[in-house]
């Protein structure tokens, strides 16, 4: 990060009608001098909405060396790799999909979209965010304001099916579990057949059960590291991993790099929201500082 530059980043909670479908929501303002920009890595998520209120474009994608114009409205499935991102000065508000609200605002499956970014205005997965899109485009410049209007457009929009409910919930649940290590298991957590969970995570979650058995472990670890203050790999990878080897392997899967070389990079953005963003990827407790993140009042609700 260049000299001059500024970050911030603000949280809002969601209501808890709405907190099993989605992720926190965040807002973000980034400034940087001319001839500088702020560029980090986000590791694998759930699906995103990313909307650009003002602004340059940001720059992204998921080769190293391949990042290009993304648009204003940007969605993103469910993620496998590391993205990575270049962005100078804008506005912008983001926040996730978990698996129940894919299944409930998106006619798509989700592993049709999976590591992909696309144009929210073109891409059916997320049609139903369209006309969000265009009233954070046109919205006002008061944050607390134009949260207020983004949850209550979350609020109100219905789902057009429920489906799999219990079983999205329970695999969902179990995928956090830290003691959970195999596709038997989960599939007993979550009360299906083993071919049934591989057509239920890929319609729901993105990936087969296996990769994102993988994908948490994985995560628990870099949470791990991240929050301890980047303390040495060996002492906070996760158990189920066989030794440091199969963890590196992991690493250079998912983050195209090898621990050592991601603990030598800065980290300007990751490191202001790395608690909540594990948190919603079942990789590590709810930050403390969730209990302080700001409550929005919906006026007329």
């Amino acid at each position: 990060m260049g000299k001059g530059c500024e970050i911030d980043v603000k949280f809002y909670r969601l209501p808890e009608e709405i907190a099993p479908y989605f992720t926190a929501l965040s807002c973000l303002t980034v400034k940087a001098p001319q001839g500088h920009c702020i560029t980090d890595l986000a590791p694998p998520e759930w699906a995103t909405l990313r909307f650009r209120q003002s602004g340059s474009a940001v720059r992204a994608g998921f080769d190293k060396g391949s990042q290009v114009p993304v648009p204003a409205f940007t969605g993103g499935g469910p993620t496998s790799v590391a993205l990575r991102y270049h962005m100078q000065n804008l506005r912008g508000w983001g926040l996730g999909i978990q698996p129940l609200g894919w299944a409930l605002y998106s006619d798509v499956p989700a592993g049709e979209v999976a590591d992909r970014l696309t144009d929210g205005m073109t891409q059916p997965a997320f049609r139903r965010f369209r006309e969000l899109s265009l009233s954070i485009g046109n919205g006002s410049e008061d944050r607390e304001e134009l949260a207020a209007q983004i949850i209550r457009f979350l609020v109100n929009l219905r789902p057009a099916h429920t489906p799999a409910r219990a079983q999205i919930l329970a695999c969902h649940a179990a995928l956090r579990d830290p003691d959970l290590g195999t596709v038997e298991a989960l599939a007993d957590a979550t009360g299906v057949a083993r071919r049934s969970l591989e057509r239920l995570t890929r319609r729901y979650f993105g990936f087969s059960p296996k990769l994102l058995l993988r994908r948490q472990r994985f995560l628990r670890s870099l949470a791990a590291f991240m929050l301890a203050g980047h303390r040495q790999w060996s002492e906070v990878i996760d158990r189920h991993y066989c030794d440091q080897a199969h963890f590196v392997r992991d690493f250079h899967c998912f983050m195209g790099m090898t621990p050592s070389e991601y603990a030598e990079m800065p980290h300007p953005l990751l490191e202001r929201v790395v608690a909540q963003r594990m948190a919603d990827q079942g990789a590590a407790p709810l930050p403390e500082t969730a209990r302080d993140m700001t409550p929005v009042q919906l006026a007329g609700n």
